[in-house]
């Protein structure tokens, strides 16, 4: 899970995230700079699809076919 610092969810991220690791859940989680907007989500969203296929094991499969390619 990739979350903006800005958000105006980010308390209640952080209370699922607590939740996960009391009843030790895995989980990936990432705060970083920015808000609930399109623009966050155009920077985080192929982070957060590359980890979820990681997590799920189909990363070969993913990359390869991922019509939207990594921006660099």
């Amino acid at each position: 899970m990739f979350f903006g610092l800005s958000d105006f969810f980010v308390e209640t991220n952080r209370d699922f995230v607590r939740q996960l690791s009391s009843r030790k859940i895995d989980y990936e989680y990432h705060e970083t700079a920015g808000e609930h907007s399109w623009e966050y989500w155009d920077r985080a969203l192929q982070p957060m699809l590359r980890a979820m296929a990681r997590t799920l094991s189909v990363s070969a499969v993913a990359e390869k076919e991922c019509p939207f390619p990594p921006r660099i």
